[in-house]
């Protein structure tokens, strides 16, 4: 029996952070001008893992 890797369709912040590889503090304070889209869910905020994906290979910048 093979084990799949779970993950949430919702990220909370630290998480979200671990994926970008930033802090949590810049995600809560830059990331909430120029970050990935966030929601509240009673007071907690979550990232969409797709948007958090979308929004890196947004930021990719021409060398």
């Amino acid at each position: 029996m093979s084990e799949e890797l779970y993950e949430p369709e919702y990220l909370n912040r630290k998480q979200a952070a671990a994926l970008l590889g930033v802090s949590e503090k810049w995600l809560a304070q830059t990331g909430m001008q120029s970050g990935p889209p966030r929601f509240r869910f009673g007071g907690m905020i979550r990232y969409h893992v797709t948007d958090v994906r979308n929004w890196a290979k947004q930021q990719r910048v021409a060398v």
